[in-house]
C-alpha cells in the first residue's frame, strides 16, 4: 500500500504538520514555572487567575481579568474593561484595551476625539501576536473568540468580532466594526474596511485590501479584492 518507505520506524500521518507541532511541544519545549516579573505595574483591581505568567515592564490597569494559564511576555500593555480567558499567549509588545482612532469634526475644523468606554473579550486559547494592538470598543465589545491566532504587526480596531479559530497573518489592519467569521485565513498585509462582514471559512490574500463584504467558503485577492473562487 505505501510503496518506497524507509526501512525504519515511522508514523503515517494525515496532517504531519500539526503531529510535529505537538511532538515539538511535548518533548523539546523548555517548560517553566509561572512568574511575575518585579518590574510589571499591575493595579490592585486586576485579577489574575492560576499559573500566569507575566513578564518585564508589562502595566496592566483597569477592570483586567486574566484567565489561568496564560502567558503575558515583555512590556505588553493590558487596559480597560478586559476580559482574557484562559491558555491565552500574548506576545511582547502587544497593547490590549487602548482607545481606538475615532474622530469628529467639528464646527471649527478641530477634530474632536470620540470617547472609547466599551470593553474587550478575549476567549481561551488565543495567541496575539508582538507589538500588534487590539481596540477597545467604542460603546459595546471587542470580541476574540476561542483559538484565535493574530500575528505580529497587526491592527484590531475598536468593536471588530474575530470568529472561531481564525488565524490573521502579520501586518493586517481589521477596521472598525468588521465582523469575521469562524475559520477565517487572513494573509499578510490585508485590509478590510470597517464594518464589513467576511464569511465563515473565507481567505483573504496577500495584501488584499477588502471593499465590500465577503460571503462563506470564498477567497478573495487583490486591490479591490474580488472573489478567485470557493475555498
Amino acid at each position: 500500500m505505501y510503496e518506497g518507505l524507509p526501512e525504519c520506524s515511522y508514523i503515517i500521518s494525515d496532517n504531519p504538520r500539526l503531529l510535529m507541532a505537538k511532538v515539538i511541544s511535548r518533548f523539546f519545549v523548555e517548560k517553566r514555572g509561572p512568574t511575575i516579573a518585579k518590574t510589571a505595574v499591575i493595579s490592585n483591581e486586576v485579577k489574575i487567575g492560576k499559573n500566569v505568567t507575566i513578564g518585564e515592564y508589562c502595566v496592566i490597569e483597569g477592570k483586567v481579568i486574566i484567565g489561568d494559564n496564560t502567558y503575558i511576555g515583555h512590556h505588553v500593555c493590558i487596559s480597560g474593561d478586559t476580559i482574557i480567558g484562559r491558555n491565552c499567549h500574548f506576545k511582547s509588545g502587544s497593547v490590549i484595551g487602548e482607545e481606538g482612532f475615532g474622530f469628529e469634526r467639528d464646527e471649527n475644523d478641530i477634530n474632536v476625539h470620540f470617547p472609547q468606554i466599551g470593553r474587550i473579550e478575549i476567549g481561551d486559547n488565543v495567541s496575539i501576536g508582538a507589538n500588534s494592538t487590539i481596540e477597545r470598543a467604542a460603546l459595546e465589545v471587542t470580541k476574540i473568540e476561542n483559538g484565535v491566532a493574530i500575528d505580529d504587526l497587526t491592527q484590531v480596531g475598536h468593536n471588530v468580532t474575530i470568529g472561531r479559530g481564525t488565524t490573521v497573518a502579520n501586518g493586517a489592519v481589521l477596521c472598525g466594526g468588521v465582523i469575521v467569521g469562524e475559520r477565517c485565513s487572513i494573509a499578510p498585509n490585508a485590509c478590510i474596511r470597517q464594518r464589513l462582514k467576511i464569511g465563515h471559512d473565507s481567505l483573504i490574500g496577500l495584501g488584499a485590501v477588502v471593499v465590500k463584504d465577503v460571503p462563506p467558503n470564498s477567497v478573495y485577492v487583490g486591490n479591490p479584492a474580488k472573489q478567485m473562487g470557493k475555498k
